[in-house]
């Protein structure tokens, strides 16, 4: 089956999930997309996996939300994290979201694909170099409902840090 685009209102979006706070957090973070005049896509993908691409520039995704029915219904976060003041605050976020940013692909610039424009950032005097290709970083799995909170707070930091001039949320 080839990736197709379908279309589905805010308020069906989490048919594709079992867990309720799943649905909620899934539905709850379109909407806010929504609210703030930004824009979301639903791709239907093999294996009867959807991805839901939230942008806050057209070209470049802010998060990915990926479900795959036929693991239960689970869902799984990227984040394409451009704020730095994210990074300062890793103290705050819950384990699982912590270590997901600290644990995601480290990057190999100049050697990489995308060099020049990976992240750097320091925690606990450790410098961190990560990849800031979406697909291979900042992946977020095994997704608590303690986790959905810091996924609001670092999404509110990127809509603020990068949302196009001119959009009034």
């Amino acid at each position: 089956m080839a990736v197709e685009y379908v279309d589905i209102p805010v308020e069906d979006i989490g048919i594709f999930l079992n867990k309720d706070s799943d649905k909620r957090f899934m539905k709850a973070m379109v909407k806010y997309f929504v609210d703030n005049k930004l824009s979301y896509k639903i791709k239907s993908c093999a294996n009867e996996m959807y991805r839901i691409n939230l942008f806050i520039k057209k070209s470049k995704e802010a998060m990915i939300i990926n479900v795959n029915e036929s693991t239960s219904g689970s869902m799984h976060i990227h984040l394409r994290i451009k704020n730095p003041s994210v990074f300062e605050k890793l103290g705050d976020y819950t384990k699982n979201v912590r270590n997901s940013i600290l644990n995601g692909k480290t990057c190999k610039a100049p050697y990489c694909c995308n060099c020049n424009s990976e992240y750097v950032f320091t925690y606990k005097e450790t410098e961190y170099r990560k990849c800031h290709m979406l697909c291979d970083n900042f992946q977020i799995r095994n997704l608590d409902i303690d986790d959905y909170q810091n996924l609001f707070t670092i999404i509110q930091d990127e809509i603020k840090f990068g949302k196009p001039k001119g959009r009034k949320s």
